[in-house]
């Protein structure tokens, strides 16, 4: 199940208006209905922002799509949630420039590689609007 999908499920279970749960994130109607139609992916912190005020867990995010949704690669799988990390352009800037904190030189190494596979992975699967192809 997509981001969208899941988000106006679970709206729609607890009897929300989508013109409520716009007003309380600070986005407009359009552009959750956007996000819920799966035209727009919103980013990371806007996502917890959504999941905390539809009272749901973050992990709910986890399987997006389920297995066609995950990348895998040397060993390491990349979940919806993951993905919908590393599809945030505000985390770009840390995995490109492999500036990680207190990681080992290796590790730095190893994850700004991992983002720029599994970024380009995904982006040959996105039109450019940023919606699957078909």
């Amino acid at each position: 199940m997509s981001i969208g999908k899941i988000i106006r499920k679970r709206r729609q279970e607890i009897g929300m208006k989508a013109n409520e749960l716009a007003k309380r994130i600070g986005v407009s109607q359009s552009f959750l209905s956007n996000i819920e139609n799966d035209l727009k992916i919103p980013r990371f912190l806007l996502l917890r922002k959504i999941a905390s005020e539809l009272k749901m867990s973050m992990a709910a995010f986890d399987d997006l799509g389920g297995d066609s949704e995950a990348i895998s690669s040397k060993g390491i799988k990349a979940s919806g949630r993951e993905l919908a990390i590393l599809r945030d352009p505000s985390f770009a800037p840390m995995f490109e420039k492999e500036d990680m904190g207190n990681l080992s030189t290796l590790a730095k190494k190893e994850l700004a590689e991992f983002y720029r596979e599994v970024k380009s992975i995904d982006s040959e699967r996105r039109n450019p609007d940023g919606t699957l192809k078909d």
